[in-house]
């Protein structure tokens, strides 16, 4: 006897996905939700105003002179912060640089010393922590969590300068110039008045 269910029976076809609505429905699994938001940008997580703040400094391009901010997932310490500061002092950063996997930067010929030796260098180590967006060109705007963070200076959002600034409720600044040949202006995506005012205290 044979009884005859619901169940499809297919002959000489190769089964896939197609033909079974469970597999097409499922969910991954034990997938981080920061992996599944990291994009092209070069960073480990999404750059937020909170992770920005968590670093809390810039490092300014030598070609546009518009600031990028730096991100953590945790807050550094002084220590990290005066490092950090130090090293950015001392190089010439252009837009799309990624400081992430200095302490990978290392010559398949060099001996095994001098890879121990780029394992304890604190700035490597500190770049594993501290990422940019590799994103932004010399073209690109300034990032949003730039002004919402409200612990940066004020500049323009599309040039970067600071003069003549048109600062309109609930839309990031401009300068006059950008401000007149910019169509749809960026909101900030908050009142300005529920935005705490800007502190440049730990700003050096």
């Amino acid at each position: 006897m044979i009884i005859i269910t619901n169940t499809i029976i297919a002959y000489e076809k190769v089964t896939t996905e197609e033909y079974c609505p469970f597999l097409q429905n499922r969910k991954p699994r034990n997938k981080s939700k920061d992996v599944e938001k990291k994009g092209g940008n070069g960073m480990d997580f999404s750059p937020t105003v909170q992770y920005g703040k968590n670093v809390r400094t810039i490092v300014k391009c030598v070609e546009c002179n518009k600031p990028r901010v730096l991100y953590a997932r945790h807050k550094i310490s002084e220590e990290e912060f005066r490092l950090l500061q130090s090293f950015l002092e001392s190089i010439e950063y252009t837009c799309g640089v990624t400081f992430k996997g200095l302490s990978e930067d290392i010559d398949v010929n060099e001996d095994s010393e001098k890879e121990n030796n780029n394992k304890d260098d604190p700035i490597a180590e500190l770049f594993k922590i501290v990422q940019i967006n590799k994103k932004h060109t010399c073209t690109s705007v300034i990032e949003k969590p730039y002004f919402v963070a409200r612990i940066f200076p004020q500049i323009c959002n599309i040039c970067g300068i600071s003069e003549d600034l048109i600062q309109v409720e609930n839309e990031l600044p401009y300068c006059k110039k950008c401000h007149v040949s910019t169509g749809e202006k960026r909101k900030i995506g908050k009142s300005i008045s529920d935005i705490e005012k800007p502190s440049f205290s730990s700003i050096i």
